[in-house]
């Protein structure tokens, strides 16, 4: 199915298409610092858009549950790209992660379309705090039910893990 018809399809059920945009984010290799936990990550978005380009430095806990991608973020919106080459400066290793997205909001969740570089194309589900997993992978279920998706594979792995895995380096 054709991204231009599942954002129909979104459209249709609900969801308000809210904003399109270009994102690289690069993820910092931590696991040289004192402090690092396994499955944390930090990373720098530069963001364009219609109305310009933003940047935002994310912390990211380790996930907490098996299945979705639970965990505590922390982000800050920044002026400009100086954290990042502050971070580069320091030798930081980089992985860089370059995707179109769509958002829509709706049915009390978020949606993104993406077309990530050298990946392929998703669609990611976000709720801020569910009532349970349970509960959010029959809601995601019923969405992909509804957009004719049903029996698509849901992947808990984030763009970095399956970057990581992957021949795009």
């Amino acid at each position: 199915m054709e991204l231009s018809e599942i954002a129909g399809k979104l459209a249709n059920l609900g969801f308000s298409r809210s904003e399109d945009v270009y994102e690289e984010d690069h993820y910092f290799d931590l696991r040289g610092c004192s402090g690092y936990t396994e499955g944390s990550v930090l990373r720098f978005r530069r963001v364009e858009s219609a109305s310009g380009v933003r940047y935002k430095l994310t912390y990211k806990s380790p996930a907490t549950l098996s299945g979705v991608k639970a965990r505590d973020e922390f982000e800050v919106e920044l002026g400009d790209d100086g954290v990042f080459r502050v971070l580069k400066m320091l030798g930081l290793r980089d992985f860089a992660i370059r995707k179109r997205r769509s958002y829509f909001t709706g049915a009390d969740m978020s949606v993104s379309i993406d077309e990530v570089e050298c990946l392929g194309n998703f669609m990611e589900f976000e709720k801020v705090n569910p009532r349970s997993a349970e509960e959010f992978i029959a809601r995601v279920r019923d969405v992909l039910r509804k957009l004719g998706l049903d029996g698509s594979e849901l992947i808990s792995k984030s763009y970095l893990e399956l970057f990581l895995a992957s021949n795009c380096k």
